[in-house]
């Protein structure tokens, strides 16, 4: 009987610590195996948080890759613009069809540039530039800013009205302090083709686009007049 019994005790022992080898190996091989899994799990959200960054960091460089490509592509356009308008009144002027604006006209003008030329120039080449694309280019294209499918053919009726409206405010013109003139006679077609170019501009790229370009617009026509027409006219006046 003993000798049956110590096997079987020796057998209950045995089956005893593998069930406690088994329980501890089984805790030491969890712990080892959460203690990866975390480890894993911390490297994977390094390596993601590293391709957000970098996909984020492209983005960016793209972004901005892009903004300066449409600085250029807009600074060209403005300058085609322009030397599309010294076309337009180089015809204009051999056919004798008044064009053109006005706002500069007149004695009172000249009395500005006179008295404070830089104040006059960043005004007239800067300041009212971007108040008018504020008014006639940003103010009409927030009415759409809310739509999801956007009308094209409305964006552009309206945007031909807001040039109509922009080229015949050059029509008007301010000889002295407490007179005004409208030049009925005159046809504002540079103020046509520019205004319905920044309308483009600015539902192209935004206020900023149609803002520069009309500066830059401005800016090209008063160097013209200061290098080539001004001394046109003064040797026309001294011949």
């Amino acid at each position: 009987m003993n000798s049956n019994t110590e096997p079987e005790q020796g057998g209950a022992r045995q089956i005893t610590v593998s069930r406690r080898g088994f329980i501890v190996g089984s805790v030491f091989g969890g712990s080892a195996l959460t203690l990866l899994m975390l480890t894993r799990t911390q490297l994977l959200s390094r390596m993601v948080d590293k391709l957000e960054k970098r996909s984020l960091l492209e983005r960016l460089r793209s972004e901005a890759l892009s903004n300066r490509r449409n600085g250029i592509r807009t600074a060209v356009e403005a300058l085609v613009v322009w030397a599309t308008n010294i076309g337009v009144g180089e015809i204009a002027d051999r056919l004798k069809v008044s064009h053109g604006g006005h706002a500069a006209d007149g004695p009172l003008y000249d009395e500005q540039l006179e008295e404070a030329p830089y104040a006059t120039y960043a005004r007239d080449n800067f300041l009212i530039p971007i108040i008018e694309e504020a008014i006639f280019r940003l103010l009409p294209s927030a009415f759409f800013s809310e739509e999801k499918s956007p009308n094209v053919k409305l964006h552009w009726k309206t945007g031909l009205a807001s040039t109509a409206i922009f080229s015949a405010i050059h029509n008007f013109s301010k000889p002295e302090h407490n007179k005004i003139r409208i030049h009925l006679d005159s046809l504002p077609l540079e103020q046509m083709v520019l205004g319905a170019y920044c309308w483009y501009a600015q539902r192209r790229g935004g206020f900023i686009h149609a803002a520069g370009a009309h500066v830059l617009y401005n800016n090209l026509c008063e160097a013209y007049y200061q290098f080539y027409e001004r001394h046109l006219e003064q040797q026309e006046s001294t011949s």
